[in-house]
């Protein structure tokens, strides 16, 4: 098996140690401080708005947008199994506080500083996962593996929260996820090896007055646009533009068809099939690399517009829930292939230093662009995994 340079006991396995990675990368990618999956049943709980539900979900994203500049510095100077002992707890801890808070502001502040952790551990379990997705570090390798994954997790998250909202309580998403970490903390404890050097947190290199300052100015735009549409003082055609898609399907779903939120979220997991395809083919045709790139991006392109064509001929009155699968997974191998194949164009002879350096910026980038349209059910899948986009 490949050497995952893992800070493992010497009695332990690599598959062992392999495990365990998973076992820290799953929980923490799942984890939020608000689930949009479960909104209405939050909502009527907490007797909030949606919005404010959004407000926590999208905070969680600005967290690590934050958080990405200094992760590289505190990754360099702190062990592993100090910086997974220190930061896990905490994200068990805050997610603990927004379980049972009845106060929308606390849990919109935890789910910042959520955030903020999930940077540290997910950039430490990407480095970590390269040599097994893509042993000769081929970085078109590694995303084909990688990004179906992650937008998969997102869509899984999703689906999971609906259906233990409606058939249990909202806040059984927030015990499986507090119990997946304190199963990741027992593999860390028993399976990774003590640091024999002191940590050393290079708080004196931190620039916390631009980090305070940048904070501060994304959750102020975050408000603007989460809250515009109510308090009736923005409506952008910008957002009328992405969110088209995903009004008309959930339009088509709650008013036409009477779906229940749990098949609602539930119809986003036939994206999955469409990310696994898409990961496959993007996956040979660089490792092949027979025709020219903008073959693959009018591909991906074609896959999307066949998709809005479908639903644009295809919903009626007399239409059905079952017409949206295959919809659905053109969608998602539509996605799957531009994500891999933009993220392998854009980063095209670029130090990976500079990658990491200006990870915020990525984020931040996607952050404007698709929170709007994360808005909608159909598209919340998509901000999970935008900390996986800033290895781009």
């Amino acid at each position: 098996m490949v050497n995952l340079n893992l800070p493992l006991r010497p009695w332990v396995p690599q598959w062992l140690g392999a495990l365990t990675l998973f076992l820290i990368f799953i929980p923490t990618a799942m984890l939020n401080g608000a689930y949009t999956g479960s909104m209405l049943e939050v909502s009527s709980s907490l007797g909030v708005f949606s919005e404010d539900i959004s407000m926590g979900y999208y905070a969680t994203s600005v967290g690590m947008a934050v958080a990405y500049p200094v992760v590289r510095k505190v990754l360099d100077s702190v062990p592993p199994k100090s910086l997974l002992l220190g930061d896990l707890p905490l994200q068990a801890l805050l997610s603990y506080f927004c379980t049972y808070s009845n106060n929308i502001d606390i849990i919109i502040v935890c789910s910042f500083f959520i955030g903020l952790l999930k940077a540290f551990v997910m950039l430490w379990c990407i480095i970590h996962l390269q040599p097994l997705f893509s042993p000769g570090n081929v970085r078109s390798e590694f995303y084909a593996y990688f990004f179906p994954l992650v937008f998969a997790m997102g869509q899984l998250s999703m689906a999971l929260t609906a259906q233990l909202a409606y058939y249990y309580d909202w806040r059984y998403m927030y015990y499986l996820m507090m119990l997946g970490i304190l199963v990741a903390i027992l593999f860390i404890l028993v399976c990774f090896r003590y640091a024999r050097v002191p940590a050393r947190f290079p708080l004196g290199e931190f620039d916390f007055r631009s980090m305070l300052v940048i904070s501060t100015a994304m959750l102020m735009l975050l408000y603007v646009f989460t809250y515009g549409r109510v308090l009736d003082y923005l409506y952008m055609f910008l957002t009328l533009f992405f969110s088209s898609a995903s009004t008309l399907t959930t339009t088509y779903l709650t008013s036409v068809l009477s779906v229940d939120s749990v098949h609602t979220n539930s119809l986003s997991l036939y994206l999955i099939p469409g990310f696994a395809v898409g990961g496959f083919a993007c996956f040979w045709w660089f490792r092949w690399q027979r025709w020219r790139f903008r073959f693959l991006i009018a591909g991906g392109m074609a896959c999307y517009a066949l998709y809005f064509a479908i639903l644009y001929f295809g919903v009626s009155p007399a239409s059905t829930y079952e017409m949206l699968y295959f919809p659905m997974f053109l969608r998602g191998l539509g996605m799957m292939i531009l994500v891999i194949a933009f993220g392998v164009f854009v980063v095209e002879e670029i130090e990976p230093k500079l990658m990491l350096t200006n990870a915020f910026f990525v984020i931040s980038v996607r952050f404007t662009a698709l929170k709007r349209r994360a808005k909608h059910k159909r598209f919340r899948g998509l901000m999970m995994p935008c900390w996986g986009m800033a290895y781009v």
